[in-house]
């Protein structure tokens, strides 16, 4: 019906009942020639008004945001900026020197590829102390040219991780120096586990009372890795279920020892047994 009312017949007719025409969506103009009323929006002003034109609208704000420090500066732990070892750790990078004071600490550490070449310095050996918390105080896992210097190491790892004190995978050109590692555990590795295609250099350090749940109670070279210990000390270390009271570097790996001591480092395997597995 509404089509037929629509046509221009019914509008020559007078069929279309009023207010059909302007009604919404039927904007048609009459057969009479009428146009249909505009809605008030519609209506162009007349031609005596003057108009305003609106001020252009303000270019978009863009948001600011703080740049990044950037990387090779020294970071003091503790400090007002950083007071604990883990937020220098959260804002190091690349080049980065963190300086902990003397003092005790708790705590696990990981560093990664944004930690390359980053340097760790304590006061001194026995002087600043990191204890573990059931894990390596500093677990490295392709950190290249990191160093670690002038601290211990004490009562860190987990009888199912590799690297009681220190572990480092994926990592090369690493050095420790003038460190101690001491009453750690670890499945291989009771004090240092190099694993995973790493190679470490071990200056004037010190591992001492260690025990692996498997092999190597102080230091374990395995899966194509390479050390270089110069000037260090190993002792009283055991390992207790496999052999390599104070070293163990396995088939694909090799260690160069120079002028170290290796002393009273136990395991309870008789030669020649085959060693127990170790834990998945």
């Amino acid at each position: 019906k509404l089509n037929e009312l629509t046509t221009e017949g019914a509008g020559a007719s007078g069929l279309i009942p009023p207010g059909l025409l302007t009604a919404p969506g039927l904007q048609r103009e009459s057969a009479t020639g009428t146009p249909p009323a505009q809605p008030p929006s519609a209506v162009p002003p007349s031609t005596g008004a003057t108009t305003t034109t609106p001020a252009p609208a303000p270019p978009p704000t863009t948001a600011t945001t703080t740049p990044p420090l950037a990387c090779g500066k020294t970071i003091s732990v503790p400090s007002a900026k950083y007071p604990t070892i883990q937020s220098a750790f959260d804002a190091a990078c690349t080049g980065d020197v963190v300086k902990i004071a003397a003092g005790s600490y708790f705590g696990a550490f990981t560093l990664t590829a944004r930690h390359a070449s980053t340097t760790i310095s304590g006061a001194g050996l026995d002087e600043t102390t990191i204890q573990g918390m059931n894990a390596p105080v500093f677990t490295l896992d392709g950190a290249n040219g990191v160093a670690i210097k002038n601290l211990t190491v004490v009562r860190a790892g987990h009888p199912s991780t590799d690297g009681g004190g220190i572990r480092i995978m994926r990592s090369r050109n690493i050095t420790l120096d003038h460190c101690r590692v001491s009453k750690s555990v670890g499945n291989e590795g009771g004090a240092l586990a190099i694993d995973d295609a790493s190679s470490a250099t071990i200056i004037r350090c010190l591992f001492d009372s260690n025990i692996s749940t498997h092999s190597a109670g102080g230091i374990v070279v395995k899966n194509f890795s390479r050390a270089t210990l110069v000037n260090v000390t190993v002792a009283l270390n055991e390992a207790r279920g496999c052999h390599g009271g104070g070293l163990a570097v396995d088939a694909t790996s090799v260690a160069s020892v120079k002028n170290a001591i290796f002393w009273a480092n136990s395991d309870t395997i008789p030669a020649g047994t085959p060693c127990r597995k170790a834990p998945a």
